[in-house]
């Protein structure tokens, strides 16, 4: 009876030391952004889960297929980090002909640009979607200083031709910091 009691409060103990940390690894929204060159368009949705950047990138190109070609976080003390872990998701029927809607910016400039326009705007093309993990040093990570993520794409008709797209994480470092 004494040994039955024992192994149940146990078992809640630890379900609740599970529970706990289950709740204290919450999400984080650090990007969720587009950028649109030509009839290219990219876009983020990165979160962070305690020392871990999940990205989720949706690329399209207008009449072909796109390679999401390489992704890579850049800062500094971490220099180039590459993915941990790289997932294709492919998309169901429904979600193919669903459109997205993301806060765009369109990053061809004109002669005279002040200032880059930011709409939201629904993307056209077919679709690649990928979800990538960086495992961040947090002791490398650094206040106040400039972190990006960096993802190139090529046709997967027509090789060759990279297109690089710049997302800026903005307070990626006072993210480790709460």
């Amino acid at each position: 009876m004494k040994r039955h009691l024992a192994l149940l409060l146990v078992g809640i103990f630890s379900f609740f030391v599970f529970l706990a940390k289950v709740q204290a690894s919450e999400r984080k929204m650090i990007l969720r952004q587009a950028q649109e060159r030509g009839r290219s368009s990219v876009a983020v949705e990165a979160y962070l889960i305690d020392d871990i950047l999940e990205a989720t990138i949706y690329a399209r190109m207008y009449a072909t297929k796109p390679k999401i070609f390489g992704v890579v976080l850049v800062g500094p003390k971490l220099g180039r980090l590459g993915f941990l872990t790289k997932e294709v998701l492919y998309p169901k029927a429904e979600e193919e002909d669903e459109e997205m809607v993301f806060p765009t910016k369109d990053v061809e400039g004109g002669y005279i640009r002040f200032s880059k326009r930011t709409q939201d705007k629904r993307t056209k093309g077919a679709l690649t979607r990928e979800m990538v993990k960086f495992k961040i040093p947090v002791k490398k990570i650094m206040p106040k200083k400039r972190y990006e993520l960096r993802i190139k794409i090529e046709s997967m008709q027509t090789p060759g031709k990279i297109e690089t797209f710049n997302f800026p994480l903005k307070d990626f470092a006072q993210a480790f910091e709460q």
